[in-house]
């Protein structure tokens, strides 16, 4: 037993020769000539997933001022895995400070400094001369 082809997309259709059945099938194949038009398919319609964080967590951190300026300490688990042990980052903490003492109070200069752009380091009768030189070369090799 054979059941009928039923095409949801389309309620209105007129019947075709699949969705008949087997005795009707016959009388309208010899009726019509033509060939039946193809059952049309539903579409697929996906559904999206609600995107629940669209908006800010009104309790999140955010950036500030104070940021720069302000670090927070190392946690446990690093200080146990990063620095050594407490003693050891006590003992780091302690020479970086007396480091940093010993160059302030000495006057020297501070140890991370800005970049500065310095002059170029020929005269002009310098320069004059390697554009002579460079145009003699570009001369002979072509």
């Amino acid at each position: 037993m054979s059941l009928p082809v039923v095409s949801l997309a389309d309620d209105s259709a007129p019947p075709t020769a699949a969705t008949l059945p087997a005795d009707e099938r016959s009388q309208a194949g010899a009726d019509s000539g033509a060939a039946t038009p193809p059952l049309r398919t539903l579409e697929v319609i996906e559904a999206l997933r609600p995107d629940l964080d669209w908006t800010p967590d009104p309790f999140a951190r955010r950036p500030n001022h104070f940021d720069g300026r302000f670090g927070r300490g190392p946690s446990p688990e690093e200080i146990a895995l990063k620095h050594g042990g407490y003693l050891m980052y006590g003992i780091n903490q302690a020479l970086r400070k007396g480091g940093s003492w010993l160059n302030r109070a000495t006057g020297g200069p501070a140890q991370i400094q800005a970049a500065t752009a310095r002059d170029v380091p020929l005269d002009d009768e310098q320069i004059a001369r390697a554009a002579r030189w460079s145009a003699q070369q570009q001369a002979q090799g072509d």
